[in-house]
C-alpha cells in the first residue's frame, strides 16, 4: 500500500528532534509499501524530498496558510502521476481535508480524514472567528466526500451522523501518547527555571474552548498562604485577553505564563507540576493528559473528554472530575491535591495503570493502516 499523507505540521521534517509528527511517521512506514507525507514548511522555504525512513519521505511546501490546500493537491498529483497512490490521509478536514478532497476527486482516490476535534457546528468554535464559519463550511463539505473518517473518541460520532456521514464510514481510532517517564521533580524544576513553590500546570494551544477563565477564578479561591503558583504554557489567539483577566483577579504574582515549548521540553513541565489541569469545555483526548499521567502528575478534568469516556480518567480513581463552569469545584479539586500529595500518587499510579499497550504509536500505526484498508474497500463500494 502507498499512502500519501496531507498535514500541516511541518515539524515532521525536523530530523533532529523526534517529536509526534516524526515518531508517527516511522511507526506508519514500517507497515506500508511507502508513505509520503505532504506538509506546510515551517520557515518559508520548500523543502524534499527528506528522507524520513527507508520507505518514507516529507515534503515541506513553502506558502500562503490560505493557498496551501490548492498547492498541496497539486503537488501531490503530480507525484501520484509520476508514481501512483492508493489512499490518501489527511491531517484534519479543513485544509489538509481540502487538499485530499481536491486530490481524491482529481485522482479518482480513496481518501480517509483524521478528525482531531469537536469542532464542527460547534458553537463556541464557530463563535471564536469569523473565518471558523468558512470552516465549517469547508469540513463538512470534505467529510461528506471522504470514503471513512477516523475520531479520537465516541464523543465526536454524533456531529458527523448529523451531517449525513454513514455510521459505517466512521472509525473512533484513541489518541495515543509516547512512553515517558518521570524526572526527579527538584531536577526537573531546576531545568525550568522554577522553585519549589506548589505548582499547578496548564498547557497547550490558548484558544476559547480551552476555558482557562474558570481555571484562573478557580485558583484566585486558592488560600494565598499555600503560596502555589499557576503555570500556564502555550500560545494561541485567547492568551492576551486571559493575561488581562489574570491581572484584573490580581494574580500578576501568582500565574506564570510562558509559550508552547519543544515537545521533548515537556516532560520536565509535568515532572515539575503537583497538579496538571485542563479546564476544557470538550477535547478529544487530550494527549496533554496522558503524557501528565505517564510523568506521575495528578491531573482535574471536566467530563467532556476522551480520556473520560474511554475510561482511563474515572472521578477519584484516576483523576478529578469537575464541571467546566464550577470554579469552587475546581478550587476544592486544585487546594485537596496541592495539599494531599498521597492522594495525587494513588491517582496518578492508578491512572498510569490504565495507559495501557493499545495507547502506543505502533499500537496506533497498527488501527491507522486498518482503517486504510477499509477505506480503499469502502471506496470501491460506493463507486460501484
Amino acid at each position: 500500500m502507498r499512502v500519501v499523507s496531507i498535514g500541516l505540521d511541518g515539524r515532521v521534517g525536523d530530523l533532529e528532534h523526534a517529536g509526534h509528527a516524526l515518531s508517527w511517521v516511522r511507526e506508519m512506514a514500517g507497515l506500508v509499501d511507502e508513505y509520503v507525507e505532504i506538509a506546510e514548511s515551517p520557515d518559508g522555504q520548500t523543502h524534499g524530498p527528506i528522507a524520513l525512513a527507508p520507505n518514507a519521505t516529507a515534503w515541506l511546501l513553502a506558502g500562503s496558510p490560505a493557498t496551501y490546500p490548492f498547492r498541496a493537491a497539486r503537488f501531490a498529483a503530480g507525484l501520484h502521476a509520476q508514481r501512483p497512490f492508493d489512499v490518501i490521509s489527511t491531517e484534519d478536514p479543513v485544509r489538509s481535508g481540502l487538499a485530499g478532497a481536491l486530490l481524491a476527486r482529481r485522482g479518482g482516490l480513496p481518501l480517509n480524514i483524521e478528525n482531531h476535534s469537536f469542532h464542527i457546528n460547534e458553537p463556541v468554535w464557530l463563535n471564536e472567528k469569523p473565518h471558523h464559519r468558512i470552516y465549517n463550511r469547508i469540513a463538512i463539505w470534505v467529510c461528506r466526500r471522504a470514503d471513512s473518517i477516523r475520531n479520537y473518541s465516541a464523543g465526536q460520532n454524533q456531529a458527523l451522523l448529523d451531517i449525513g456521514v454513514e455510521a459505517r464510514r466512521i472509525h473512533v481510532v484513541p489518541i495515543v501518547a509516547p512512553d515517558l517517564q518521570p524526572l526527579d521533580e527538584v531536577e526537573a524544576r531546576r531545568s525550568i527555571g522554577l522553585g519549589s513553590e506548589p505548582l499547578v500546570l496548564c498547557a497547550g494551544r490558548m484558544v476559547a474552548y480551552k476555558n482557562i477563565p474558570v481555571l484562573l477564578r478557580a485558583f484566585q479561591g486558592l488560600p494565598r498562604s499555600l503560596g502555589a503558583r499557576l503555570l500556564l504554557v502555550g500560545s494561541g489567539p485567547a492568551k492576551e485577553s486571559w493575561q488581562k483577566l489574570a491581572s484584573s483577579l490580581g494574580l500578576e504574582n501568582r500565574v506564570i505564563w510562558r509559550d508552547a515549548v519543544p515537545w521533548e521540553t515537556m516532560v520536565a513541565y509535568y515532572s515539575a507540576a503537583n497538579v496538571f489541569a485542563a479546564p476544557a469545555l470538550h477535547e478529544t483526548g487530550p494527549r496533554t493528559v496522558l503524557e501528565a499521567l505517564l510523568c506521575s502528575c495528578p491531573v482535574v478534568i471536566t467530563p467532556e473528554m476522551g480520556v473520560v469516556r474511554s475510561g482511563i480518567c474515572s472521578n477519584r480513581e484516576t483523576a478529578l472530575v469537575v464541571g467546566p463552569e464550577d470554579v469552587e469545584g475546581w478550587s476544592h479539586a486544585l487546594r485537596t491535591l496541592i495539599m494531599d500529595r498521597e492522594l495525587g500518587r494513588r491517582l496518578s499510579e492508578a491512572g498510569r495503570a490504565r495507559i495501557g499497550p493499545e495507547i502506543s504509536y505502533s499500537a496506533l500505526a497498527r488501527n491507522v493502516v486498518d482503517v486504510l484498508r477499509d477505506t480503499i474497500e469502502l471506496h470501491k463500494s460506493r463507486r460501484c
